[in-house]
């Protein structure tokens, strides 16, 4: 079986995107970040689930995009933000088959060493209507956007 399958490696062509992730470049960034005594992080948040769920996408925030390797988390100075956000339907559940139904921009203050989700919930199930808002991911409280019962 071992012969086998080193017969079955050696035919095989690893193109220079497999390359680079076989020997390590890839592994650089984080699979999470974390923030630092310099810098603020911002995370996208799951939505729904009875229903139907998705998730809010983290396009940018003051210019910042999320990285290749980690499209969920933006690292920024902290202070004033201005973030754009998108929320994605996933139909499925399996956050595979996502598509975005609303943007949205939503301006807010971070503070060094600490992290922020930004969530969502829909205003009425199906109708792509919904309260967009980013909180701090340690005390839960609103520091920009609308939230439910605001």
């Amino acid at each position: 079986m071992a012969a086998k399958r080193s017969r079955l490696l050696s035919r095989v062509s690893l193109g220079p995107a497999a390359a680079l992730v076989l020997s390590g470049c890839a592994l650089l960034q984080p699979a999470r970040l974390d923030p630092t005594p310099d810098t603020s992080v911002v995370r996208s948040a799951p939505w729904g689930k009875v229903y139907r769920g998705g998730y809010v996408q983290v396009l940018s925030v003051n210019g910042y995009e999320p990285s290749f390797r980690n499209r969920h988390d933006v690292a920024a100075p902290p202070g004033e933000q201005h973030g754009a956000f998108a929320v994605n339907v996933c139909p499925d559940g399996t956050y595979k088959r996502c598509y975005a139904v609303t943007t949205t921009q939503i301006a807010f203050r971070t503070e060094p060493g600490r992290s922020y989700l930004v969530k969502a919930r829909e205003k009425l199930n199906g109708n792509n209507k919904f309260w967009v808002w980013v909180e701090d991911e340690q005390s839960h409280v609103v520091v920009g956007g609308v939230a439910p019962g605001a």
